[in-house]
């Protein structure tokens, strides 16, 4: 079968939805379908075809076209896509969904009957919803709509309820690390955080923690992996606080070292005070048989289970989150108990099996090849 996988934004990029697709689809490849990558230079200097992971990757200048405006570009773009539908003729597009990108899918409607797939990863925004909106549009032309957690199919279909039959939750699904986990020590408790630096990802608040857990005299360190706006800000906070000696803000870490940044945790900590459309690092983290201290917010609940595999918080709470460290810190065997129910639970929930699986069925379904 052949898949049209189309996503605003691929390798060499990083993100939750490139660190996904980069696993899901060379397992497609693996099981004989034949996938086929459309994608966006990202503003980079990169192919506009190549092959990676023995899966066909084709690059056409979305972004280009939209910061620019350039209509020449925009009818290129939409004759390119328009010449691919017709010649290669995809049996399902799966569309990452909400993207702009998806304006070229309408124009291009009438070149391929395939089923449209829309995978939402995120939410909507509020200004995208309403029937005359990009994302209205696409909706109404979806087959159906695919959610990774309750969280996110639930304010799909508050915006629009007319796709409550045809949409469903399938959760991320995570590869098995190929690194296995260290036993976490104590002395000290090292905290990690894995997230971009911007507001919403609370790193602010993981730091706030940090100096209520030094007040307790806790023997505490705490140690971020990622970039963004923020790092200056961060920085000075953890200055202001007089914590230099306890935070490390060490930096984007390439994804192939992840596994390895996590084995030197004891708690992994995610202090976000946004809806988080799922919860990538949680998994990863208890693959990784480390407890998570999380904010109840959105997907976050889904994957830990309050009291099992960690703890959940209000956001914007450095006390809470101060709270429960300590009581990991005070008591390794519970955290220990914890880590291995959360590695359970991964590989029972989150595996990339269990995922490809699930979209498989799908795919057969809309392609009316179900016996």
């Amino acid at each position: 079968m052949r898949i049209l996988y189309w996503a605003d934004s691929w390798w060499p990029s990083i993100g939750g939805i490139e660190v996904l697709g980069g696993q899901f689809v060379p397992e497609l490849a693996r099981r004989g379908f034949e996938p086929l990558v459309l994608t966006s230079h990202c503003g980079q200097d990169l192919p506009d075809e190549e092959a990676r992971d023995g899966v066909r990757v084709l690059r056409l200048p979305f972004a280009e076209a939209f910061a620019t405006r350039r209509l020449d570009l925009f009818a290129a773009t939409r004759r390119r896509i328009e010449q691919l539908k017709r010649e290669w003729r995809p049996e399902i597009i799966h569309f990452h969904f909400p993207g702009p990108s998806g304006i070229f899918h309408l124009q291009t409607r009438d070149a391929s009957a395939a089923p449209l797939l829309l995978a939402m990863h995120t939410h909507i925004p509020y200004w995208d919803t309403g029937p005359e909106t990009l994302s209205g549009k696409l909706l109404r032309e979806g087959a159906w709509v695919s959610a990774n957690s309750d969280a996110t199919l639930d304010l799909a279909r508050m915006a629009y309820a007319e796709i409550r039959d045809h949409s469903s939750v399938i959760y991320n699904g995570l590869r098995q690390p190929p690194l296995p986990p260290a036993s976490p020590g104590f002395n000290p408790t090292i905290v990690a955080c894995i997230a971009r630096l911007v507001h919403k990802k609370g790193l602010d608040v993981a730091i706030r923690a940090m100096r209520a857990l030094r007040a307790k005299g806790a023997d505490v360190r705490l140690i971020v992996a990622g970039d963004g706006p923020e790092k200056a800000n961060l920085e000075s906070l953890t200055e202001d606080l007089g914590l230099d000696s306890c935070v490390e803000l060490r930096g984007w870490i390439a994804p192939e070292n992840m596994h390895a940044f996590l084995n030197e945790s004891t708690i992994v900590v995610i202090p976000s005070r946004s809806m988080e459309p799922f919860g990538n690092v949680a998994v990863e983290a208890m693959q990784m048989g480390r407890p998570v201290v999380a904010t109840r917010m959105g997907g976050l609940a889904e994957v830990i289970v309050d009291g099992e595999t960690g703890f959940l918080v209000e956001p914007d709470d450095p006390a809470a989150i101060a709270d429960r460290i300590d009581t990991l810190a005070r008591d390794p065997a519970l955290a220990l108990r914890m880590g291995t129910a959360g590695q359970v639970r991964a590989r029972t929930h989150f595996s990339l099996d269990q995922c490809v699986d699930k979209y498989i069925h799908l795919y057969h379904s809309l392609a009316g090849k179900l016996q």
